[in-house]
Parts: C-alpha cells; sequence; structure tokens
C-alpha cells in the first residue's frame, strides 16, 4: 500500500492472461489461454519473449506453477483437455495427469516437493499430483464441496492449502493429507486466487479488479488497489513484487 499501479504489458501483445509465477531463475512466466502460450517476462529488463510456442501441443493453458529445479507446471484447463503439464527449461511439455473435469489451479510446495491441482467451474474438485507423472493424481477433495475453489498457495508455516472459493467469497484452509476443511475469512467477495508472499500475508486479487491482503488468520483483511475489473491471477517474487494478471 503506497505503491502505485504500474502497467507492466498493454493488451494486445497477450492473448487472454491467465496464470502467472516467479520461476526458479527469476522470471515471470505468464499463461495464455488464447493459444496454449506461455509467455517469458523479465524483470530486470521487462521485455518479454515467448517460452512455451503453439505447436508445443499444451492446449488451453490456465494457471501455472514454478517448482525449485527450473521446471514449470500448467493445467490444460476444460473437460476437452483435463491435462496437467510439466514444462522443462526448454520449454518443452509432458503430461503429467490427465482425465480431470477442468484442472485450472496449480501450485507447487517448494518446501515438501508436493503438487495440487483445482477444478474449477466443472467437478470442482481437488487433486494432488505426482511431479513426475509416475502415479496417479489422488483424489484430496471431491466434487463440489468446495463450489469454485480457484488458484491457491501453500501456507509457509504449516503447507496447508489457502484456497480462494469464487463461488462463496471463502478464504479456505484445507489440510494437505486429510482435506479438512476451515475458514481464513469470509470476507472477500469475487476472490478469483492468491499467492502468499514473504510477509506471509495472503494477496488476492477479485473480479471487481480490487486486490486485498488479508492475514493467514484472517483477522485483518483491508483493500491495496483497485485495478480494472476483470483480474484473474497473481505471483510475488521473494522480494515481495506484486504483479496481478
Amino acid at each position: 500500500k503506497g505503491y502505485k499501479a504500474v502497467r507492466l504489458a498493454a493488451d494486445t501483445p497477450f492473448p487472454g492472461v491467465n496464470g502467472a509465477a516467479v520461476g526458479a531463475d527469476g522470471h515471470l512466466y505468464v499463461s495464455h489461454t488464447g493459444n496454449g502460450t506461455i509467455t517469458q517476462i523479465n524483470l530486470k529488463t521487462m521485455k518479454a519473449k515467448p517460452f512455451v510456442l503453439p505447436y508445443r501441443a499444451a492446449f488451453i493453458l490456465d494457471d501455472i506453477a514454478a517448482d525449485d529445479k527450473g521446471n514449470l507446471y500448467a493445467t490444460g484447463t476444460t473437460p476437452l483437455v483435463g491435462e496437467v503439464y510439466r514444462i522443462d527449461k526448454n520449454g518443452v511439455r509432458t503430461v503429467i495427469a490427465d482425465g480431470m473435469a477442468a484442472p485450472n489451479g496449480i501450485e507447487y510446495n517448494k518446501k515438501t516437493g508436493r503438487l495440487f491441482v483445482t477444478e474449477c467451474f466443472q467437478g470442482n474438485r481437488v487433486y494432488e499430483v505426482d511431479p513426475t507423472g509416475a502415479k496417479k493424481a489422488r483424489l484430496l477433495i471431491d466434487k463440489n464441496i468446495i463450489p469454485v475453489p480457484e488458484g491457491f498457495d501453500f501456507d509457509p508455516d504449516t503447507n496447508d492449502l489457502i484456497i480462494p472459493d469464487l463461488g462463496t467469497g471463502k478464504i479456505l484452509r484445507v489440510h494437505p493429507d486429510t482435506g479438512a476443511i476451515t475458514t481464513v475469512t469470509d470476507k472477500v467477495p469475487g476472490c478469483i486466487a492468491l499467492a502468499i508472499g514473504p510477509d506471509k500475508k495472503i494477496y488476492v486479487p477479485a473480479l471487481s479488479g480490487a486486490v486485498y491482503r488479508v492475514s493467514l488468520d484472517g483477522a485483518k483483511v483491508e483493500k491495496i488497489a483497485q485495478l480494472s475489473p476483470g483480474l484473474d491471477n497473481v505471483a510475488l517474487t521473494r522480494e515481495g513484487r506484486l504483479f496481478i494478471t
């Protein structure tokens, strides 16, 4: 709060910007549903270049995540695709899970090496996915128990999944092993995604264009910015720089 929001990129070069993640190399990566591509943005020079090209056979990409080994993970959303991808440092993709209704949010826990995926609008389940693709995805939360689970992150102390529910405006806490659900707060209407910063605060963009900062116990919810409506995702650097798509 107190910083002015700065537009990083104009409208036209980026067809359908959805997911955002900061890679192990420090670059910002954004995914595009419009053409199944991923763009790499150098945060030192602010120069953008293609990373995953249209002919790499990654379809209708939604959210992306990064591990600490140089890999990205991405979801091919809608039932027509239903795939989860691992993308190596050369931009080459491997299918590591399939058969899902509408994989949407995805996040890799660098502390535990575990990867989780949410479905959104169709199915509305939560899965744990093997990052290597060797094991079948494990169902953590069954269909429609969370109305619309979106892009999420992990509590840095407990490793719980902190999931925004677009259907109710709640921020939820989900145990990664048992699937037990508790409510952090119900005061973030239109919550479309979230990320947890180095300050251990939750940063939440909303469909209205509002951006909120929420304490992990839910005791404090504050609006820190108002952008144009239609926000979709969020990423934070280790230094606390906040990027919204």
